[in-house]
């Protein structure tokens, strides 16, 4: 919601889509998809944040909470990025419904890009998503650049490493966002508060008013360049050379 009002304040009108939001927003059902698909065929340009709760690598770390229950367990891998052959049960559906909004979403980025749009998608930098094979494929057409960046040089309270894959030149123009901060070394350690278990990721899963300011300005300008939208300039102010002047001395600054 952040990043639509950030294009809202640019000027754009836009379509939000966010599960958590909405439990209608499910990108895996395949009428939402169809009314989504209809819906995107007068846009020109997609922002897409593509779930990562499954592809996140930090379930790779061995953890030990000390309440004898288990850590999160990993779901995919670099040879198996749509699942691990051995999921069942909830496991195995949470991830097939990841796969089929993923895949609907970046076959609508493509068809977009094939129209003359433009698109950002967001995932950290070393998600599984990369691995998915359509995020492959469409990689391998060369239409992609990928820019890196430190979450906390955009406002973000720990140093987490992102990447943005886009079409869009104003961004690949941006300065380098690597972090150079002083960070708490248990900044990403897990905790447990009356008997929950709470995860860092979570808290750094937002967008920061910066990072959406800065896509939002950056595709606005690309919309320009490309002729989706028109620069709007105020008028230069018109000199006014004749009249009276002497008056203006006896003016207070109230009375101007």
């Amino acid at each position: 919601m952040y990043l639509s009002k950030a294009f809202i304040f640019c000027g754009w009108e836009t379509i939000s889509v966010d599960w958590m939001l909405d439990r209608g927003h499910d990108l895996s059902n395949s009428l939402r998809q169809q009314s989504l698909h209809d819906q995107l065929q007068s846009v020109c340009f997609i922002a897409a944040a593509l779930d990562c709760s499954t592809k996140s690598r930090a379930r790779e770390i061995p953890r030990d909470f000390g309440d004898g229950r288990p850590p999160p367990r990993p779901l995919r891998s670099e040879q198996h990025p749509l699942g691990l052959p051995e999921l069942t049960g909830s496991q195995y559906s949470r991830v097939e419904k990841d796969n089929a909004a993923a895949s609907f979403v970046l076959s609508e980025i493509d068809q977009l890009v094939d129209r003359g749009g433009g698109s950002v998608r967001e995932n950290p930098y070393n998600s599984l998503h990369w691995w998915t094979p359509d995020e492959v494929s469409m990689w391998d057409s060369g239409r992609w650049s990928d820019q890196r960046y430190s979450a906390c040089c955009f406002g973000g309270a720990r140093a987490k490493l992102q990447r943005l894959r886009h079409n869009i030149a104003e961004i690949a123009q941006w300065p380098r966002a690597d972090c150079n901060h002083f960070h708490d070394p248990q900044e990403w350690e897990p905790w447990i508060q009356d008997g929950q278990r709470h995860y860092p990721s979570a808290e750094e899963s937002e967008y920061t008013a910066e990072l959406c300011f800065a896509i939002a300005t950056a595709a606005s300008w690309w919309a320009v360049r490309v002729g989706h939208a028109k620069l709007y300039v105020p008028r230069s102010p018109s000199p006014s050379c004749t009249g009276h002047r002497d008056h203006w001395l006896d003016l207070s600054e109230n009375g101007l």
